[in-house]
């Protein structure tokens, strides 16, 4: 028992803090120039949100949906995978939050969101996208990352996790805290990662 304790979570990393960040550098690079319409996406579902429109919601879901099974695919697969196996695997998580997401899309009536919620449910849910579209990149740069490797909403999984969260407490919806679980576990995940590259 002793001997597994004297282990830390840097002993079962199989990679480097440089090779970790060099994977945003290469998935942003190999992206360009598709940043731009995925990032108005992202402004585009902040305006449903805010417009409060017969079909927001539904909109709103169907897009998370999307941006999730293209994250699970495009970063996860095809590039964090290449030097974390156990990602690989992970990105069936994603793909089931997609599945999730458009069930609940499908599930939802094309009426206007009038269910009230709460000051403090509002305020955190602002928050929280505010950390993840803005403060989070820029928190990392001045960390010392590199501008190209920068993270961003609807590429990198961590804002999108940290986004995501956001969405679904502006939406309204007590069922949509089960949507929720999965990207905090991712959150979780990053947040170990994280721990061990230190």
């Amino acid at each position: 028992m002793n001997h597994w304790l004297s282990y830390s979570l840097n002993d079962f990393l199989i990679f480097s803090p440089e090779t970790y960040f060099r994977l945003f550098e290469q998935s942003n690079s190999a992206l360009w120039p598709y940043q731009a319409p995925l990032l108005l996406s992202a402004m585009v579902a902040i305006w449903l949100i805010l417009s409060r429109h017969q079909v927001a919601q539904k909109a709103v879901l169907l897009w998370l949906g999307l941006i999730w099974v293209f994250v699970g695919l495009w970063m996860l697969r095809g590039f964090y995978a290449q030097i974390n196996p156990l990602v690989e695997t992970l990105a069936y998580l994603f793909y089931g939050e997609s599945l999730l997401l458009v069930i609940s899309a499908a599930m939802t009536g094309n009426t206007p969101n009038r269910t009230h919620v709460s000051t403090a449910g509002a305020i955190s849910g602002w928050l929280i996208i505010i950390y993840a579209y803005m403060i989070h990149p820029v928190v990392l740069l001045l960390a010392g990352k590199s501008f190209r490797g920068i993270e961003l909403v609807t590429i990198a999984p961590d804002p999108t996790a940290i986004a995501t969260i956001g969405i679904l407490l502006l939406l309204r919806n007590r069922g949509y805290l089960l949507l929720m679980i999965i990207p905090c576990a991712w959150i979780i995940f990053t947040i170990l990662t994280y721990m061990a590259l230190r």
